[in-house]
């Protein structure tokens, strides 16, 4: 009986448009709307809107491109319990199945470069430990690679970076995909170093650094680092002065040159981008209550971003700004765009 309820949870919403099988040069969001979560895809003109999945008593809370754009991994969370697992479908919103169950929170969900396996969190129970697993898609296989949080894959697929609780703080390491010997990328007693993003080109982490546990602190306001991801140095490129605020979510361009993030949280912010050395801080969104994670074209030449339920494409060339979806019919966030495509 269990099981026929789940499988009736699962059933998806009517495809609303034709998807090709693979899901080049398309963003893939979360939507939200009348008691319903789902996934959505949409092209960077703002046609062939296509809703892939939409729950009633699942929310989903994560969705990633596979690296080939052909697949999508997701975490479903449900509403009424503290689990939440993950589930992989084809672009096209075929061919759904269940990676994980929901007897623990999953999250996180990262693709390795190859797209044959997935780095995710596992996170049991309130108080224990965060635990980084590897899972392969091939035939399910899934082990243990580290305690921390935040896992991304290097460029070549060989390394996980992380973060991981050191004392009273979390600093940023390195791993072997296939398990060994950590490494120490960032030291930083008083802060929390968080949101790792590494650069294509493989030679450095950007992260958010959070001073927590500073004396007097009253954030959460947050500065942009990066750090060379063989642990050799670090470089602040932001320098925030506002104790409500601060600054997070870094993305790196595909190009390397580049590092779009966000400035604020939840109750409001912006984004901006500045280049790899820090110069050239440039707020590229508007002046909504709510402007927030940035993601970048295949080609480094636009993003797209959260605003206010809507999202919204940027031209960096010229600064224009064209709204994507509208969220009189659904609100739209955490958007990703395909990277198998060099043309965006």
């Amino acid at each position: 009986m269990a099981a026929a309820v789940a499988a009736a949870v699962l059933m998806p919403l009517s495809v609303t448009a034709t998807v090709a099988p693979s899901g080049c040069g398309r963003i893939l969001f979360i939507s939200s709307s009348n008691g319903r979560s789902g996934i959505q895809t949409i092209t960077p003109q703002g046609s062939g809107r296509t809703t892939l999945v939409s729950f009633r008593k699942l929310a989903v809370t994560e969705a990633e491109w596979s690296p080939d754009g052909r697949r999508i991994a997701f975490v479903r969370d449900g509403r009424t319990s503290d689990g939440s697992g993950i589930s992989l479908m084809r672009a096209d919103g075929s061919g759904r199945r269940r990676l994980t169950g929901r007897r623990a929170r999953h999250h996180s969900i990262t693709w390795a470069p190859g797209g044959k396996r997935l780095a995710f969190v596992r996170s049991p129970y309130e108080g224990e430990e965060h635990k980084i697993m590897i899972l392969r898609l091939r035939d399910g296989d899934r082990r243990f690679l580290a305690r921390g949080t935040d896992p991304v894959w290097s460029p070549d697929g060989s390394t996980v970076a992380f973060s991981r609780r050191v004392a009273d703080a979390n600093d940023l390491a390195t791993i072997p995909a296939a398990g060994g010997a950590i490494t120490t990328v960032t030291t930083s007693p008083l802060d929390d170093d968080e949101q790792a993003d590494w650069s294509p080109d493989g030679r450095w982490l950007a992260f958010a650094r959070y001073p927590r546990a500073q004396e007097g602190y009253d954030g959460p306001f947050a500065d942009i680092w990066k750090a060379a991801a063989d642990g050799s140095g670090e470089v602040r490129l932001t320098d925030d002065q506002n104790d409500l605020s601060g600054y997070n979510l870094p993305r790196w361009s595909p190009d390397s040159s580049r590092i779009a993030y966000s400035y604020g949280q939840d109750s409001g912010g912006s984004v901006f981008v500045m280049n790899a050395d820090g110069s050239d801080q440039t707020r590229v969104s508007g002046r909504a209550v709510v402007d927030q994670g940035p993601e970048w074209a295949p080609s480094s030449k636009r993003l797209v971003y959260w605003s206010a339920g809507d999202l919204m494409i940027v031209r960096l060339a010229d600064g224009s700004r064209r709204r994507l979806t509208d969220s009189v019919w659904a609100d739209a966030y955490s958007a990703r765009w395909s990277s198998c495509t060099s043309t965006a």
